[in-house]
C-alpha cells in the first residue's frame, strides 16, 4: 500500500500496466462521486483536480477513499466502473490513451508537408483544447474526443483550396476558442493572423494558447470584426452566420492591393443552395468529401468569395 506522502508525489502506479497520473485522479474523482460527498467537479488541469467538498483536508479524504476501495474492491474492479462512468462525469479524459485528441497522425496523411515541429504544436493544441474545454465550453463536449478531424483538421480544409503566401495578413472572424485561426496559424507560420470575438472569456483561451505554442504570428482581441480598422488579405471563419449578414461585416476589411486569390474563406455544411442565392456573391464552392475521407465531411465545404464579388 502507498503511503499518503508516495501518493501525492507519484506519477505513474504499476497495475500490470502503466497508469498516468491523470487516471489515477479520475479515479478518485470516481470514488467521491460514489461516495455521496461530492458536490462539484472541476478539471483544471490532465494533472489537477478541484474539488469543494463540505469536508476539510481534501486529499487525506480522497487518499483514505483509494485505499479502501482499492483494498476491498481491487483496483481493476475500480477501473471497470471508471470506464462506466466515463460519459456521465462529464470530463474530456478517457483511460488507456484511448482520447482521440492525442492522434494527430490523420493530420500527416492530408498535409505530408508538416513539419514535425508543426506536428508537435497541432498535438499540444488538442492537448489545450481539451484541459481548456474542462473550464471553458470552447467546443461542445460531446465532440472532445474528435477534436483532431472535426476542430483541426476541419479548420485546415481551409489549406486544402489556398494557400496563404508569406507576408500575408488573415483576419478569422468568430473564432470562438481559435477555430479555424489557430491551426492555421500553424500551417502558416510566416503569415500574420489577428482572431476575433466578442466573448472575452474565449479570446482569453486563444492567447493563453497562442503564447503556449509560442505562436508569435497569432494576435486576438475581444471586438467585433465592424469595429476593426486594420485591412487584410484574406478573411476566414467558421460558420458564424448566414453567408449575406456575415459578408455584411467584412466587406470593408480587405486590403485594396491584390494578391493571388484574395477574399473570404467561409467554412460552412448542409444544403447551401438558398442561403448562396440570397447573398447574391460571386462565390466558389469547395466540397471537402473531395479531399477528405472521413464521414464527418460529406457534407462540409469551404466557400470562398473574391474580394469583389459583385463584379
Amino acid at each position: 500500500m502507498y503511503s499518503y506522502r508516495k501518493f501525492q508525489k507519484k506519477k505513474v502506479l504499476r497495475t500490470g500496466f502503466a497508469m498516468p497520473a491523470r487516471v489515477v485522479g479520475r479515479l478518485l474523482v470516481i470514488l467521491c462521486h460514489e461516495s455521496g460527498d461530492l458536490r462539484q467537479i472541476s478539471i483544471c488541469n490532465p494533472l489537477i483536480l478541484t474539488f469543494s467538498l463540505r469536508e476539510k483536508g481534501l486529499h487525506s479524504f480522497v487518499f483514505d477513499l483509494f485505499s479502501r476501495n482499492q483494498a476491498e474492491n481491487g483496483l481493476s474492479t475500480s477501473l471497470k466502473r471508471l470506464r462506466t462512468l466515463d460519459s456521465e462525469l462529464r470530463t474530456p479524459f478517457t483511460i488507456f490513451g484511448r482520447m482521440k485528441a492525442a492522434s494527430v497522425e490523420i493530420l500527416t496523411k492530408y498535409f505530408p508537408e508538416i513539419t514535425p515541429e508543426q506536428l508537435q504544436q497541432f498535438s499540444r493544441l488538442a492537448e489545450l483544447y481539451v484541459e481548456w474545454n474542462a473550464k471553458i465550453n470552447v467546443i461542445s463536449r460531446k465532440d472532445t474526443e474528435n477534436i483532431v478531424e472535426n476542430h483541426i483538421l476541419h479548420s485546415l480544409a481551409i489549406a486544402k483550396v489556398v494557400t496563404f503566401p508569406a507576408g500575408t495578413s488573415v483576419m478569422d472572424v468568430g473564432t470562438g476558442g481559435g477555430l479555424p485561426g489557430l491551426p492555421l496559424a500553424i500551417m502558416f507560420p510566416e503569415v500574420k493572423f489577428h482572431l476575433v470575438d466578442s466573448i472575452g472569456k474565449k479570446i482569453h483561451v486563444v492567447q493563453e494558447i497562442a503564447h503556449e505554442l509560442h505562436l508569435h504570428n497569432v494576435k486576438a482581441t475581444q471586438t467585433r470584426a465592424e469595429q476593426v480598422h486594420d485591412k487584410y488579405d484574406f478573411i476566414v471563419s467558421r460558420a458564424v452566420a448566414r453567408l449575406a449578414t456575415f459578408y455584411q461585416w467584412i466587406q470593408f476589411s480587405f486590403k485594396k492591393e491584390s494578391v493571388p486569390e484574395q477574399g473570404l474563406y467561409y467554412l460552412k455544411g448542409g444544403d447551401l443552395t438558398e442561403e448562396l442565392a440570397e447573398s447574391g456573391l460571386v462565390h466558389t464552392v469547395y466540397d471537402l468529401n473531395t479531399y477528405f475521407s472521413e464521414e464527418f465531411f460529406e457534407t462540409k465545404k469551404v466557400v470562398y468569395v473574391p474580394q469583389h464579388p459583385t463584379a
